[in-house]
């Protein structure tokens, strides 16, 4: 028997979306693997998946599904905004980069008591427009 001649039109359907999440610094450094993933479902609310980044994570979405991706900080880094999605493709690649902090920002309105860390360390400002400087071994 024989199949030449014939054709066969095929219609592929996905049940579901591969997502792969991965977490980088801009600058090279830290330690992005170690903060945590969350994905919640936005219809119902539920949480797919909660866990260290590590090297990456792989997870699959029902296709149709809205959710929303959100990241834990990491120490020395801007946290990055929740991100939200629809599954709609075979496969999504979301990268999470984390932004090394350029500068921080005090209320001054506030005692200098409040901005302190906890190791004994403080700011120190002299006047209203001055600028404030930390001490070197002050942990944020």
């Amino acid at each position: 028997m024989s199949n030449v001649g014939y054709t066969r039109a095929l219609t592929l359907t996905y049940l579901a979306e591969k997502v792969s999440i991965t977490a980088t610094t801009s600058d090279g450094k830290g330690n992005p693997g170690a903060s945590t993933v969350t994905i919640i479902d936005e219809d119902t609310f539920q949480v797919r998946y909660q866990g260290a980044v590590g090297t990456g994570v792989q997870l699959f979405v029902p296709y149709g599904s809205r959710y929303r991706v959100s990241c834990g900080g990491i120490a020395y880094y801007v946290t990055p905004s929740d991100q939200i999605f629809t599954a709609e493709t075979p496969s999504r690649a979301i990268p999470i980069v984390y932004a090394p902090v350029t500068r921080l920002v005090f209320d001054r309105r506030r005692p200098i008591e409040h901005h302190r860390c906890g190791r004994r360390c403080d700011c120190r400002y002299s006047r209203e427009d001055a600028p404030v400087s930390v001490q070197k071994n002050c942990r944020w």
